[in-house]
């Protein structure tokens, strides 16, 4: 039985009950006359066992008189039941009580001063603006300004922010710092062609700056100039920064091999829960004890903080589910771990070859099955950009 720490059963509390006597039925019509909540039915013999809401554990007495039917409490679940065990340990509780009045006394000072987004300023210099405008760790937050006053105040002592923009998050202040674009300066290039960066056929040429080399359907090797710099004749030329879009068919060759047997990790839907109360960075199990007895497993956790008006106080409570997983195996047929190859090679080739590239054809040379795995050699014409920059060297 797993009753989530955010389910009204839990903090209401609940029992497992034992239910003995020859008028089991009627108890139990009788209970749901009454409306009683009770779930999870089993039979064991001549005893049923039944979860019940422990408010509705005490309404039981005059129905088991009326029915002459025993109970026996078998198990105790739940919020009440909790504080319980805890009350027994006065110490352990005032510890806990005095942690966690420390812990809403640190909440109310500001521990750190989050800067993000500065370039040219630096974060001292933003820190000690903020510290003028009141803003400083070991600050008490309802001594802090409004977060617009706090901007207001910033942008005034820092001239270079277009926009500066306060939050308070728990026990952070950030700082968001917009600074005012500066125009970048030109880069200045020496003059330089426009080369091939791959052995190719031409398919395109677009020359924006510079004297064409080539035509479309030549076939170039790397390093050959597409685009010259060079402008005019012998005696009267200017050299400039060539510029263009040349593509062209490059030839790849790809080896690859593809096990025909995958393996992959898979839920088999078992589950187990744990249930933490949180208290800053620490995290104190109330639910869950034991190993799950699992040999391989995940973890899901959901994190709740407690909030107070605009504020997230350091503690909380934590769920979290551990899922049991397995290996399975599945085997491919030859024709899909081909498919599989091809995929990734096309996938891989596209990434290196740029974002505009395109596979204009596919051939596979050779193929065998060996070993568990397909192995092949395939060829691709890849229709790509091959334009690189190569520097004029003066007296070129």
């Amino acid at each position: 039985m797993t009753m989530r720490s955010g389910s009204l059963e839990w903090w209401l509390g609940y029992i497992q009950i034992a239910v003995r006597g020859d008028h089991i039925e009627e108890l139990m019509n009788r209970m749901l006359q009454e409306r009683l909540r009770f779930w999870q039915m089993e039979r064991k013999a001549d005893t049923v066992c039944m979860y019940v809401r422990l408010p509705h554990f005490y309404r039981l007495r005059p129905l088991l008189k009326q029915t002459g039917c025993r109970v026996h409490v078998t198990e105790r679940q739940g919020f009440p039941f909790m504080l319980e065990r805890l009350s027994s340990r006065k110490v352990f509780m005032g510890g806990i009580v005095f942690f966690i009045l420390g812990l809403y006394v640190l909440s109310n000072l500001v521990w750190r001063v989050d800067i993000s987004g500065n370039d040219r300023l630096s974060k001292d210099e933003i820190r000690q603006a903020a510290q003028e405008a009141g803003v400083y760790p070991l600050q008490w937050k309802f001594r802090l300004p409004d977060p617009d006053q706090i901007a207001y105040a910033l942008t005034r002592k820092l001239p270079d922010a277009t926009w500066i923009g306060v939050e308070i998050n728990g026990t952070t202040v950030q700082i968001k710092i917009v600074e005012s674009t500066i125009p970048e300066a030109q880069q200045l290039k020496s003059p330089r062609h426009v080369v091939a960066t791959h052995d190719a056929v031409i398919t395109d040429i677009q020359a924006v700056r510079g004297v064409p080399q080539v035509r479309v359907n030549q076939r170039v090797r790397k390093g050959d100039i597409l685009i010259s710099g060079i402008l005019g004749d012998e005696e009267h030329s200017e050299v400039v920064v060539a510029e263009g879009d040349v593509k062209g068919l490059v030839w790849y060759e790809y080896d690859m091999a593809v096990p025909l047997t995958q393996r992959h990790h898979v839920y088999t839907g078992n589950v187990r829960e744990r249930d933490y109360l949180l208290f800053g960075t620490r995290a104190l199990k109330v639910k869950g004890y034991g190993d799950t007895g699992f040999a391989d497993q995940d973890l899901i956790q959901e994190v709740h903080k407690i909030r107070w008006r605009n504020w997230e106080l350091p503690f909380g409570w934590m769920n979290e589910k551990v899922l049991e997983i397995r290996m399975e195996e599945t085997a491919l047929e030859v024709k899909e771990a081909k498919e599989i190859a091809l995929q990734q090679a096309r996938a891989d080739l596209l990434l290196k070859a740029g974002e505009d590239a395109e596979i204009r054809e596919q051939n596979v040379l050779h193929e065998r099955s060996e070993s568990g795995k397909v192995y092949m050699k395939a060829h691709f014409e890849v229709n790509q950009t091959i334009a690189g920059e190569q520097v004029i060297v003066q007296g070129e």
